[in-house]
């Protein structure tokens, strides 16, 4: 039986319509000017969406699995990249809770904003 690895297909076009879409939410802080720390959220988003294509892009060519050589042992290990894309992951999931306005298909829950009564 021969397992199947599904890949993300990572495309420059597809990285753009997803900025596209969510620059086009970003309301007008003025009649010239986009919502400035919306703008850079972003941004900051779209670099981490890249970086978490190329990391399983790499992870993919890598294993999950990878045999470290330290004078005469060899050991295998659990290649540290997994780390690295679920941090990037939280990072991503993060960004999207901060956003002001609604990502469609997120797997994150907006949560109503408090009024201040759970405080006391």
């Amino acid at each position: 039986m021969q397992s199947t690895i599904f890949m993300e297909e990572y495309t420059e076009k597809n990285i753009k319509e997803l900025e596209n879409q969510l620059l086009s939410k970003i309301s007008n802080f003025s009649i010239r000017k986009k919502d400035a720390i919306q703008y850079e959220k972003v941004h900051r988003y779209i670099y981490l969406v890249r970086l978490l294509y190329d990391l399983k892009e790499r992870l993919h060519q890598d294993g999950l699995v990878i045999t470290v050589h330290n004078g005469q042992q060899r050991f295998q290990k659990a290649n540290s990249l997994i780390k690295e894309i679920n941090t990037t992951s939280n990072q991503l999931l993060a960004i999207e809770r901060s956003f002001d306005f609604e990502v469609e298909n997120s797997p994150v829950e907006k949560k109503p904003p408090s009024d201040g009564s759970d405080l006391l």
